[in-house]
C-alpha cells in the first residue's frame, strides 16, 4: 500500500532493483552449540561428523509451523550469522535442496554461522511475473518480511542463544529472497 516503501513505477522498474540486491545488513545481534541438538530437537548429524540441524521449528501456531535449518560454523570466528532467504517468486521454492544446502555448508566451511529459513508462499498457485497485481506483490512481499523478522528474532532469542549481539545478522538471498531481504 501507500507509504510500505515497495512501491514501483514499473515493472521493469521493479526487476532492475531485484537485480541489484546482493544482501542486507541487519544489525540485530555466535552460536552456542553446548548442547543444541538435544535442546532444539534437530534430527540430522552428517556421517562426517560436521554437525548441522534440520528442521528447527522457530515459528508456530495452531496448524502453522515454519522451519529453517541451521549450519552452524566449522571453524570459531567472530563472523555474524547468515540468514539465507530462498528465491521462487513468493508462490514456489524451498529453503532446502542439494544446491542450498551446498550453499550452506560452503558457508559454513568459510566461518560463517548460517540459517536457510522457509517462508509463507503468499503467491503459492499463481505467480509473481507483469500480470500479478501490484498490492498482490507487496503484499507476498510483506509477508515474507514478516517472516524473516520471526526467524531473526528466533535466532536472537535469548532462550535459544542461537546469535550473539557483538556479530548479528546478515540477510542473504537469492532472487525473491534477496528482495525481501531488502525490505526485511
Amino acid at each position: 500500500g501507500k507509504g510500505s516503501g515497495l512501491e514501483f513505477a514499473s515493472c521493469t522498474a521493479m526487476k532492475q532493483s531485484v537485480a541489484a540486491i546482493v544482501g542486507v545488513v541487519i544489525a540485530l545481534t555466535t552460536i552456542n552449540t553446548k548442547g543444541l541438538s538435544q535442546e532444539m530437537g534437530a534430527d540430522s548429524l552428517r556421517a562426517d561428523s560436521s554437525v548441522f540441524f534440520h528442521n528447527l521449528p522457530y515459528f508456530s501456531t495452531e496448524g502453522d509451523t515454519l522451519w529453517m535449518d541451521y549450519y552452524p560454523a566449522v571453524k570459531n570466528t567472530q563472523s555474524p550469522t547468515l540468514l539465507f532467504v530462498h528465491g521462487g517468486g513468493f508462490y514456489t521454492g524451498t529453503y532446502r535442496n542439494t544446491s542450498i544446502s551446498a550453499y550452506c555448508d560452503s558457508l559454513r566451511q568459510w566461518g560463517y554461522n548460517v540459517a536457510s529459513m522457509q517462508y509463507h508462499m503468499h503467491l503459492e498457485g499463481q505467480d509473481f511475473h507483469c500480470n500479478q497485481p501490484t498490492p498482490n506483490k507487496i503484499r507476498a512481499v510483506e509477508v515474507c518480511v514478516r517472516d524473516i523478522h520471526r526467524a531473526s528474532a528466533y535466532l536472537t532469542s535469548p532462550a535459544d542463544t542461537l546469535v550473539s549481539p557483538a556479530t548479528g545478522i546478515v540477510l542473504i538471498g537469492s532472487s525473491a529472497g534477496a528482495e525481501a531481504a531488502l525490505h526485511a
